[in-house]
């Protein structure tokens, strides 16, 4: 029997278990979900900068994708440059070994190896592009393969078959870097000294194979000056290619350390705090079993219990 004293109190108590209810259902899918909401419309206030926040994500994810992508062209580069210039420092030592004990025995062997070594390297390829065509990276930048291809050429520039394009990326909002070299660019000025080398021992001064005599002797000394410059410079592009490698890697942890704070921003707008909720999950459960309590009882007394 319900008493007209008593409705609006069990109206009262009958609203707040529902509300009750309705707070553990929502409570519920947020610790299932682990976000506070799962449409934009539930966060009228934040809705514009969280979806600017992901927006900087994104970029930030794509800008550390490229970035590391190009590092690691700049650190297989930096193998293969220091090993050309190593080449052309071997070159140069070998002619200086030869000058010092007067003999020239196995000299163009070794003048053979170090080209055969040169173009190994710069008609490498990563990923199966030429790393040193430019933007024809399905074209090999070097076009002979022996030395007496080489000598046989009109001029050193006909060995190349290299573009002028060098590869960039753009790894900021403001900022690409070209990061490749071309195949002329690193090595032109060895090349030219081995083709020199080469149709020396072809011509009437060689063969470059016995004691050297006055006129062999020299042409190699003429040639110990270039040698060192061109081993210099190519120790110069070496520096260069770390140069690059310092400059992605500095954005790169920019972008890293931005993309903390920006996840770390999204996170507090829409991921919710388990512990807490959970915790308020656990309050609720315990307000509507009371709510439930006592409604039942309510409803369950009448006049009649006290008379």
């Amino acid at each position: 029997m319900t008493r007209i004293s008593t409705f609006s109190q069990n109206q009262g108590l009958l609203n707040e278990l529902l509300r009750t209810q309705r707070q553990q259902a929502e409570t519920s899918k947020q610790i299932a979900t682990g976000k506070k909401v799962d449409q934009f419309k539930d966060l009228p206030g934040d809705t514009g900068v969280l979806m600017s926040a992901r927006k900087i994500d994104i970029n930030l994810e794509q800008y550390q994708t490229t970035s590391a992508e190009v590092l690691n062209s700049i650190s297989i580069q930096d193998v293969q440059l220091s090993d050309i210039a190593t080449a052309a420092d071997d070159l140069r030592q070998l002619t200086i070994q030869a000058l010092s004990v007067g003999s020239a025995v196995n000299f163009m062997e070794g003048v053979d190896s170090i080209f055969q070594r040169v173009v190994n390297i710069i008609n490498s390829k990563i990923d199966g592009k030429y790393v040193y065509s430019g933007t024809r990276t399905d074209v090999p930048p070097v076009n002979v393969t022996s030395l007496t291809g080489l000598a046989a050429l009109p001029s050193t520039a006909a060995a190349f078959d290299n573009n002028n394009l060098k590869r960039s990326a753009q790894v900021d909002d403001n900022l690409t870097i070209d990061y490749s070299f071309l195949a002329d660019g690193v090595v032109t000025e060895l090349f030219t000294e081995l083709r020199a080398i080469k149709q020396f021992n072809d011509g009437g001064g060689g063969p470059l194979n016995t004691n050297l005599d006055a006129a062999q002797r020299a042409f190699l000394q003429s040639e110990v000056p270039n040698l060192t410059t061109t081993a210099e410079n190519l120790n110069v592009t070496v520096g260069t290619n770390g140069r690059y490698h310092r400059e992605i890697t500095d954005v790169k942890e920019r972008h890293e350390a931005s993309g903390v704070y920006i996840k770390t921003l999204i996170s507090d707008i829409e991921d919710v705090d388990l512990a807490e909720a959970v915790t308020r999950l656990n309050q609720d459960q315990l307000q509507g079993q009371a709510t439930t309590q006592v409604l039942a009882n309510l409803t369950r007394y009448t006049l009649l219990d006290y008379i």
